[in-house]
């Protein structure tokens, strides 16, 4: 009989959608449970304590999406990752990356151990998140108003944290492709990677 479909399709979906469930509530409780009740305190003690904060914040953030990271891939063992062991060695460097996914700043965070990157002014108005990324050292993508004097401070101090071994890491696009096509390139990365000889 047509139109009635198989109970074992039905039940294959369903397991779908809980397996997708529960990979999504899995991630939401590290976000947010993991962050409150373990890097909130180690980002507290670098802020009142560390002698070098901004690389102490680079450092927690970059052990926090580690952390994320390797529960997406235990989750999801269907996704395939293929990165070469290499990029990681990667230090006093400009590297230029086209935008695909919201996991591709993450993927990136969790790479390096010191790492800045561009990022949209909006989100340094986000409580907790604004400081954590203002400490961190991230540069707001915005050259004018609240946060300009903050972009400049920053670009003027890349060249030393590029050759103290840091990498900033840019997104030229401006924002995520939603069609896989590489969309027109903002030439500020490579304005900065001359400016500071990276």
């Amino acid at each position: 009989m047509a139109g009635k479909p198989p109970r074992n399709s039905f039940r294959i979906q369903l397991g779908g959608w809980l397996s997708d469930f529960a990979v999504t509530m899995t991630c939401w409780a590290y976000f947010t449970l993991g962050f409150v009740l373990l890097f909130s305190v180690g980002y507290c003690v670098a802020y009142l304590f560390s002698p070098q904060r901004e690389i102490s914040f680079q450092r927690l953030t970059n052990l926090f999406f580690r952390g994320f990271l390797g529960i997406v891939r235990t989750a999801a063992p269907r996704h395939h990752w293929q990165i070469d062991k290499r990029i990681a060695e990667t230090k006093s460097s400009v590297i230029i990356c086209n935008h695909l996914s919201y996991l591709d700043p993450l993927l990136m965070i969790s790479l390096f151990k010191r790492q800045k990157t561009i990022v949209k002014t909006k989100f340094f108005k986000v409580p907790i998140l604004g400081w954590v990324i203002r400490n961190a050292g991230y540069c707001p993508a915005d050259s004018n108003g609240k946060f300009a004097r903050m972009m400049i401070d920053q670009i003027e101090q890349m060249e030393g944290y590029l050759a103290g071994g840091g990498n900033l890491f840019v997104f030229p696009e401006g924002t995520r492709s939603r069609d896989g096509k590489i969309a027109p390139l903002n030439r500020g990365a490579l304005k900065i990677a001359r400016l500071c000889r990276a």
